[in-house]
């Protein structure tokens, strides 16, 4: 998570992607959704167009959720994320791309809802406290 303001989330998301192929690949492009159960629909788009070498590689989304606090105690007992979207990929910079949608769902660990309630919390109370004492 990177910051609270207000009303919204803003969060980077650092995924490792698996390039099982030969040849590099060129992400120019990544849009798309992150749905938690049926509760939070967050969008999120890549940084940055990136390289995908053959093996691992990481990839940063960013994106921003508006809060909505009665809806706190559903996403401490999400049991599956699922993102949706499409990508447009190149074998180089330039070069018309195809476009790639996607759709994948993966259970989410124990106790990871909880420890990213905590981490936001913390960021805000922050955030509010300097709001308070005029240091923001």
């Amino acid at each position: 998570m990177d910051s609270f303001t207000g009303d919204s989330l803003k969060f980077n998301i650092i995924l490792n992607a698996k390039n099982e192929g030969k040849d590099s690949l060129f992400v120019q492009e990544l849009n798309g959704f992150v749905y938690l159960d049926s509760t939070f629909e967050v969008p999120l788009s890549l940084q940055k167009s990136k390289w995908i070498s053959p093996g691992n590689s990481q990839v940063s989304f960013s994106g921003a959720v508006e809060m909505n606090l009665l809806k706190i105690p559903a996403l401490l007992s999400a049991k599956q994320y699922r993102m949706q979207g499409k990508a447009y990929i190149a074998l180089k910079p330039g070069q018309d791309a195809i476009d790639i949608d996607f759709d994948e769902t993966r259970d989410i660990p124990p106790g990871a809802m909880e420890e990213m309630l905590e981490k936001t919390a913390g960021k805000a109370a922050g955030k509010i406290l300097k709001m308070l004492i005029g240091f923001d």
